[in-house]
């Protein structure tokens, strides 16, 4: 919290976009990492110096173990409501949506399933959420102080959906956690954002390989690009379609 304030004094929250307001989304913004893209097509680059100077921040984004795209503060003032709606652009076809409760109170109702049989709950700061956000979802706050979340768009990797397959579910099938708290490591982090279009991963496997290199961290760039060869060279090898690569 005192990083996004400290962050937050000195620049201004995004209002939601017109099209979102039309949906009922009002939800502000306070980007960290954006698509250099209108449409969120990518590829995705940190805005600013504002993740250089969260380093609590980024230690929490990098143990989330995947590589991370839009990546915001998302404020919900008091009194204020996100209407009920669906995420359902290709864009989500490869990513996840991660909320983790920055500021809340205890008026905040979170709801999500299908419209008409909707579960609630209220999410609470410094626990990590993930949900179906191809089913309707809702948020209301009911009380005087503003909701935060920093959200992070995500595609998963072998880490990261270890956690969410240990992890405490609720809804039509709640089931107990396994794993427990998580405490991020270093405050010297790298985190990985993606470096490719998504557009990209339609084209050939070289410019996918490229795009992979792209997004490791600089001192194993070299190392990326020998697996991208070899790999590609193994799909070329199989003979392989591209829906089978």
């Amino acid at each position: 919290l005192e990083e996004a304030s400290a962050l937050q004094q000195e620049e201004e929250w995004e209002s939601a976009a017109a099209a979102n307001e039309e949906q009922g989304v009002v939800s502000k913004h306070f980007r960290l990492v954006h698509s250099e893209q209108p449409d969120l097509s990518g590829p995705f680059a940190a805005v600013g110096e504002r993740l250089q100077r969260s380093p609590y921040t980024r230690s929490v984004l990098a143990s989330l173990g995947g590589v991370v795209g839009n990546t915001a503060y998302m404020k919900v003032d008091p009194g204020g409501e996100v209407a009920a709606h669906f995420d359902t652009s290709p864009y989500w076809d490869a990513r996840v949506r991660v909320h983790i409760p920055v500021q809340t109170n205890p008026n905040v109702t979170f709801s999500c399933g299908q419209l008409g049989e909707m579960h609630q709950l209220h999410m609470e700061a410094g626990k990590v959420y993930v949900f179906d956000n191809h089913l309707g979802h809702a948020v209301r706050n009911d009380g005087t102080e503003a909701r935060i979340h920093l959200t992070v768009d995500l595609v998963g990797a072998r880490r990261f959906w270890g956690l969410v397959g240990a992890a405490r579910r609720v809804g039509s099938q709640p089931r107990e956690a396994t794993v427990g708290s998580m405490v991020p490591g270093s405050w010297n982090a790298t985190v990985l954002v993606e470096r490719w279009a998504d557009q990209t991963a339609r084209e050939s496997c070289s410019a996918i390989a490229t795009a992979f290199a792209a997004t490791a961290p600089e001192d194993r760039r070299l190392e990326a690009s020998r697996i991208g060869a070899e790999w590609c060279r193994a799909i070329g090898n199989a003979n392989l379609s591209r829906s089978e690569e």
